[in-house]
């Protein structure tokens, strides 16, 4: 195994690790943001291949860490239902991978995240064991086309009162799905083994982030983090939304 894989340079596999630092930091201190950042940079040092699979590896160590950090306040009841139609959307997600534009799925995600904000209730919603089967298999099937889709996550545990039981059920339900989505491309006999010295590099810069963004976290109030949480989940779906729309022009 080597530290660092040749398709990189030791200054990328640094920016990387130091990125995965301020990722995990991010994420445990508002409850997202951080995979999207973490992804933003890999996209341009990190092969097309090996993206998304060695993200979700990382995003694996990190969502492990702080929801262990925070297990008391996970709300187990979501978390079962979410993996179970995580699982069923492990099996599903080799079919499609390569089957619909990455585009028009950024599109639709941001699309629905932002109405889940700010539009008025559904009942495709967290609070529900149908609602959250489903969305567990399409936030799988989601994962292993577009990377993060922590945004999505979020809309799922945003009615949760206590923003512990918020930060931790979510990193319980992303390290589900990051798995699954790992596991895809195992199925699909991408070779990780070259990336898992530089992957250990991130893991563990990203839990001495997540020890220090827990700590934030106790001092933030519940008001100011749900404004800066709804915030942020805003601005990632809009980002996401002009992406995915430019692709759409650009490529019509």
């Amino acid at each position: 195994m080597t530290l660092i894989p040749e398709l990189i340079t030791t200054y990328e596999a640094s920016l990387l690790v130091i990125t995965s630092f301020v990722a995990s930091y991010i994420t445990a201190a508002l409850g997202i943001g951080g995979g999207l950042l973490l992804l933003s940079v890999m996209v341009n040092l990190v092969p097309i291949a090996y993206l998304i699979p060695v993200h979700g590896l990382v995003q694996i160590a990190s969502n492990v860490t702080r929801a262990s950090m925070l297990r008391q306040f996970i709300r187990w009841p979501m978390l079962a239902l979410f993996g179970l139609g995580s699982l069923c959307g492990f099996f599903v997600a080799p079919y499609v991978l390569v089957r619909l534009p990455l585009a028009v799925l950024e599109v639709a995600v941001a699309g629905f995240i932002l109405f889940m904000q700010w539009g008025p209730s559904l009942s495709l919603s967290g609070r529900r064991p149908g609602a959250l089967l489903l969305q567990g298999g399409l936030i799988t099937i989601l994962s292993s086309l577009v990377g993060a889709t922590g945004p999505l996550v979020a809309s799922l545990v945003a009615h949760l009162q206590a923003k512990q039981a918020l930060v931790a059920t979510m990193a319980a339900m992303q390290t589900v799905q990051h798995s699954f989505k790992t596991l895809v491309f195992v199925q699909l006999q991408v070779d990780l083994t070259p990336w898992f010295g530089l992957v250990a590099g991130m893991v563990l810069s990203g839990y001495l982030g997540t020890r220090l963004g827990l700590k934030m976290l106790l001092r933030v109030s519940e008001q100011r983090f749900r404004f800066w949480f709804r915030l942020l989940v805003t601005l990632l779906a809009l980002r996401m939304l002009f992406v995915g729309g430019w692709s759409l022009v650009v490529s019509s």
